[in-house]
């Protein structure tokens, strides 16, 4: 019986996989769009920017949400960049037990990080 239902349930889930055109939350919490299996807010970037993304460019999350792809809460930035942005937010948070607010995020990705807030792109 089991020799029936395995292969059956296999060819089922890869077929779902290959025709899905709906949005899901992958493994590591980003969503990814289920036509293209691109991550929306790479998408959502390179509409926003009007040009493709390097593979160099992070799109960061500023509230940490992965899942959370609203435009105000996304900026563009180099990947070593994004390292040492994340490492100052870490000491930020051992330091003072918190992590700074949303508004004083953006002003330090803007200011020493050469982030660009996707919201303030025109």
């Amino acid at each position: 019986m089991w020799s029936l239902w395995l292969p059956f349930r296999l060819v089922a889930w890869l077929l779902h996989r290959l025709f899905r055109k709906s949005k899901y939350i992958n493994a590591g919490g980003y969503v990814v769009l289920g036509a293209t299996r691109e991550l929306e807010h790479r998408y959502l970037a390179k509409q926003v920017v009007g040009r493709a993304l390097s593979k160099n460019e992070v799109v960061h999350h500023i509230n940490g949400k992965r899942a959370d792809n609203r435009i105000s809460n996304l900026c563009l930035m180099d990947r070593y960049k994004h390292e040492h942005f994340h490492a100052w937010l870490r000491w930020k948070k051992k330091k003072s037990g918190k992590y700074p607010k949303i508004k004083s995020q953006k002003h330090v990705l803007k200011s020493e990080y050469n982030g660009i807030l996707l919201s303030d792109v025109s």
